[in-house]
C-alpha cells in the first residue's frame, strides 16, 4: 500500500508517461525522442513531419505532445491536435494515404468558427454543444482540451491583453467540457488557471488561508492513511491509497455556499482508495462505515448506476471523532483510469490490459461509455457572434425567426458565411448567417413549405391570420358603414363615443374588432348588427334625422301624464325630434333598458325604428 500525496489532482495514469520535468531540461529533439518513446506508432511519421525551425517555442510543443500522450490518444487524432495547435510547423501533407485519416480530423477542428468569448452561461453551454457537434469525436476532443489547457497556461505564465477571455471561456466552456467526457484532471486544471486569472487577489488570499493549514491537514492525512491501512489490511483487502487536497476553485465554490466562511469547510481533505474488483470496493465501504458514521446523504453508488459519461466510482463522507468531515472515493483502477483520461482513452486502456495479460481473446474491446453529440441538433452564429441551435434540417428562414419573430416576418434572404443566400437553404452546423430584412416584407404561404421548426411555422401561421383578419376587418368595416349609412346613421361618431363597442359586448360578449372580422367573413350579419344598434340607441338615430340647431326636447306639461297600455311605471322621454304636445296623437316606442320614447305617429324617426318594439301610448 502507498500513499500518495499532492497537492492537485494531477493524473497518475498507468502508463510510462512522467516526462514534464525531464522535458523541461531538455533540448527540443532529445524532448522529443524521449515523447516519441512511448508512441512506437509515430516515431516514424513526426519527425518527417515536423519541422523544428519553424516552432516559434519548441517547448510548448513538446508540453503539448506530453499532454496527447497522457491522455492516451491514437496517432491520428494526436496527429491532427498537433497540427491544429502547431498550423506553421506541422502540416500534413493532403498527397499521403498515411495522414488522410488525421487530415479529415484536422478539418473538423479547422471549421470551428467559435466566438472570442460567449457573452453569457447560457451562450456557453450553446458553445460546448456546438463544439461537440462540430468535432463530433471524442479522442478528437480530448486533443482540443489539451490544446486550450496548454493555451491557458500560457496566458497564465505570461498574462495578455485577452487572458481574462480565454480564462472565462476556459471555466466556462472547456471545464464543463472536460467534465462531459470525464477528463477530470484537464478539468481541475483548467479550472484553477482560469480562477487565478480572473480572480488573483482572491486565489491569492485562498492559497494563504489554505496554507495556514497545510500543516495540519498533512499531519491529518497520515493519520487518516494509517487507520485505513490498519482497518483494511487484515480483511485481506490492500488498495493503493491516496490522500488529496481539493483544489483552490473547489475551496472558491464551496465558500460561496457558505458565505465565505472558511471554517466552515471540514472536507479540504479526501482519500481515494484503488481495488481491484469491485467486491473489494463494496468490502471495503462496508468495513469503512464500520469504522466511521457516514453522512447518509453523502453516500453515493455510481459502480451500480455510473454517471453518463462513464464515472463509476462510490462515494461516501464519514464523520471523524473530532467532529470533520472527510470524503472517501472508492473505485477499481479501471474505473480510476476513466475518471481521469476520459471515455476517449478507456477502450485503448481496456486493449493494454489484454496485452499486458497475454489474453487470448479474439473479441473486440468494448465500446467505451458514448457521449451524445447532438445528432438531432446544428448550431448557427450570428453576426454578433452569438450561437443559435436549431433542429437538423432547418433553414435560414428558421434562423432568422430563432433570432426574433419581426426579424423573421421581415427577412427577405440571407448571407451564410457571406454568401448571398435563398431563404430556404439548408445550414450546418458552423454556418455564420446574416439576416437581410425590409420593412415591407410580410410572410406568405410558401414560406410554411420550407420552415422546419415549430417557432417559425407557429409565427408564420400566425402571422398569415392576422393578414386575414385584417383584410376581413376591412371589409366588415365597408359592410357595417354602407348599412349605417343607408339607414342615416353616422358609424365614425359612434365608434368615437364607444355606443358600438358597448352594444356589441352586451350582445356578443365580444369587442367591436372582432365583430368586424366576423362581418368580413360573414359569420354576422350587418343588418343585424344594425338591429342591435338601432334598438338600444335610438336618441342617437332620432340625431341624425334632426337639424343640430334643434332645441332641446321639453319636458311633459305639468298636469299632463303619458300612460302606456300594458305597463306600469315605465321611465317615459318626449321624443326630441317631433316634440308632440298634449294636444297632439302619440306613439311609444320600447328601446333597450325599458325606456319608452313619445312619438307624433307621422314622425319620419320612427318610420326608422323597429315596427315590433313599437307600443300604444296615450295622454293621461
Amino acid at each position: 500500500m502507498t500513499l500518495q500525496r499532492t497537492e492537485s489532482l494531477a493524473p497518475t495514469p498507468p502508463s510510462p508517461l512522467t516526462l514534464w520535468e525531464p522535458m523541461r531540461s531538455q533540448e527540443p529533439p532529445d524532448a522529443l525522442t524521449l515523447a516519441l518513446e512511448s508512441l512506437p506508432q509515430l516515431r516514424e511519421r513526426l519527425p518527417d513531419l515536423l519541422n523544428l525551425e519553424l516552432l516559434e517555442s519548441p517547448g510548448r510543443f513538446v508540453l503539448l505532445l506530453n499532454k496527447l500522450i497522457q491522455l492516451n490518444l491514437e496517432s491520428d487524432p494526436l496527429l491532427a491536435s498537433l497540427a491544429f495547435g502547431f498550423p506553421d510547423a506541422l502540416q500534413l501533407p493532403s498527397d499521403d494515404p498515411s495522414c488522410a485519416t488525421a487530415m479529415g480530423l484536422l478539418q473538423r477542428l479547422q471549421h470551428l468558427n467559435l466566438p472570442d468569448i460567449p457573452r453569457n452561461e447560457q451562450q456557453a453551454q450553446l458553445m460546448m454543444r456546438m463544439i461537440m457537434a462540430l468535432v463530433n469525436e471524442q479522442q478528437l476532443l480530448a486533443g482540443l482540451l489539451a490544446i486550450q489547457l496548454e493555451r491557458l497556461e500560457q496566458h497564465s505564465c505570461a498574462r495578455k491583453d485577452d487572458s481574462e477571455d480565454v480564462a472565462w471561456t476556459s471555466l466556462h466552456v472547456f471545464a464543463p467540457l472536460a467534465a462531459r467526457l470525464g477528463i477530470f484532471w484537464i478539468k481541475a486544471e483548467l479550472e484553477d488557471l482560469a480562477f487565478r486569472l480572473l480572480a488573483p487577489n482572491t486565489y491569492q488570499e485562498l492559497k494563504k488561508l489554505v496554507a495556514s493549514k497545510r500543516d495540519e491537514r498533512a499531519r491529518k492525512v497520515e493519520e487518516l492513511t494509517k487507520s485505513l491501512q490498519n482497518l483494511l489490511e487484515p480483511c485481506g483487502l490492500t488498495p493503493e491509497i491516496q490522500g488529496r487536497y481539493k483544489r483552490f476553485y473547489s475551496i472558491h465554490e464551496k465558500l460561496r455556499k457558505v458565505n465565505h466562511d472558511f471554517e466552515r469547510i471540514q472536507d479540504l481533505i479526501g482519500f481515494r482508495l484503488l481495488l481491484s474488483n469491485v467486491d473489494e470496493c463494496y468490502a471495503a465501504l462496508g468495513y469503512i462505515h464500520e469504522q466511521w458514521p457516514p453522512r447518509k446523504d453523502r453516500i453515493k453508488d455510481y459502480i451500480a448506476q455510473p454517471k453518463p459519461n462513464g464515472y463509476q466510482s462510490l462515494h461516501t463522507t464519514i464523520e471523524l471523532p473530532d467532529g470533520e468531515s472527510v470524503e472517501v472515493q472508492i473505485r477499481t483502477y479501471e474505473m480510476h483510469f476513466l475518471a481521469e483520461f476520459g471515455i476517449a482513452a478507456h477502450w485503448r486502456y481496456k486493449e493494454q490490459l489484454r496485452r499486458d495479460s497475454n489474453a487470448q481473446d479474439s473479441q473486440q474491446p468494448p465500446e467505451p461509455p458514448q457521449v451524445g453529440f447532438f445528432p438531432d441538433s446544428l448550431f448557427t452564429v450570428t453576426p454578433n457572434g452569438d450561437i443559435i441551435e436549431l433542429p437538423n434540417k432547418a433553414t435560414a428562414l428558421d434562423f432568422a425567426y430563432a433570432v426574433h419573430t419581426e426579424v423573421g416576418s421581415r427577412t427577405t434572404g440571407v448571407k451564410i458565411n457571406d454568401v448571398i443566400a435563398k431563404l430556404d437553404s439548408p445550414l450546418q452546423t458552423g454556418d455564420r448567417v446574416t439576416v437581410l430584412t425590409s420593412a415591407k416584407q410580410v410572410p406568405n404561404k410558401e414560406w410554411l413549405g420550407f420552415a422546419a421548426t415549430h417557432r417559425a411555422r407557429s409565427k408564420i401561421r400566425h402571422a398569415l391570420r392576422e393578414q386575414q383578419r385584417e383584410q376581413f376587418r376591412k371589409q366588415g368595416w365597408e359592410r357595417l358603414e354602407q348599412e349605417f349609412r343607408a339607414s342615416g346613421l353616422n358609424l365614425n361618431r359612434m365608434v368615437k363615443e364607444s355606443r358600438l363597442e358597448q352594444e356589441c359586448l352586451q350582445h356578443r360578449n365580444q369587442t367591436f374588432e372582432h365583430v368586424l372580422f366576423c362581418l368580413g367573413e360573414n359569420s354576422i350579419r350587418a343588418s343585424t348588427v344594425l338591429g342591435w344598434f338601432v334598438s338600444s340607441q335610438e336618441a342617437t338615430v332620432l340625431e341624425e334625422l334632426v337639424p343640430e340647431t334643434k332645441p332641446q326636447a321639453p319636458r311633459i306639461e305639468t298636469g299632463k301624464t303619458v300612460l302606456v297600455d300594458g305597463l306600469e311605471q315605465v321611465p317615459i322621454r318626449i321624443a326630441r325630434c317631433c316634440t308632440p304636445t298634449a294636444s297632439d296623437p302619440i306613439q311609444g316606442y320600447l328601446a333597450e333598458g325599458g325606456l319608452v320614447s313619445v312619438h307624433h305617429p307621422d314622425c319620419e324617426a320612427l318610420h326608422h325604428l323597429n315596427p315590433d318594439r313599437q307600443v300604444p301610448v296615450h295622454w293621461g
